[in-house]
């Protein structure tokens, strides 16, 4: 098993790490910790035509049709930058709206547009892989202050019982 990067993640790895360079650095990432959610709009919409949100969807539901150890090389670098925001919640989304029925296409094109955040977290009692907040901060969802997404747009998918 080779456990190196191949040279289509080196690629990944190379083209968020400038996005990230020149979008976010430290004083950005400083400035966006406790800012409101339309202050992430640039970055999320930018992120979005680059193709961050849809690496591991499918190309013919608009994504580069990679697997999960791509994605991985995307959350690395945003890991290593500290990027503030709802990334985790706005992929899971993706995934789920992916694998959903037509009417739910509206909503994938628009997180992996750029254009709809979604955060994700953990209910009372149940993992829960989309969280769709009702007003703002909730103490389960910490990317909740910047996202768009509410119950009425999208259901929210739970997973397992915890533990």
């Amino acid at each position: 098993m080779d456990l190196m990067p191949t040279p289509e993640q080196d690629a990944i790895r190379d083209s968020v790490r400038a996005f990230l360079d020149k979008e976010l650095p430290m004083s950005r990432v400083r400035a966006l910790m406790g800012a409101p959610a339309d202050a992430y709009d640039d970055l999320w919409r930018s992120a979005g035509a680059l193709g961050f949100f849809a690496l591991g969807l499918p190309e013919a539901l608009g994504g580069a049709g990679y697997a999960i150890t791509e994605e991985m090389v995307l959350f690395e670098e945003l890991g290593r930058r500290l990027a503030p925001g709802p990334w985790l919640g706005s992929v899971l989304a993706a995934h789920a709206l992916a694998s959903g029925e037509d009417r739910a296409r509206g909503a994938l094109d628009r997180v992996i547009g750029g254009t709809l955040r979604v955060a994700s977290g953990i209910g009372r009692g149940t993992i829960v892989t989309v969280t769709l907040p009702l007003d703002g901060p909730s103490p389960t969802v910490a990317e909740a202050p910047v996202t768009d997404v509410r119950p009425d747009v999208l259901p929210v998918v739970r997973t397992a019982q915890a533990g």
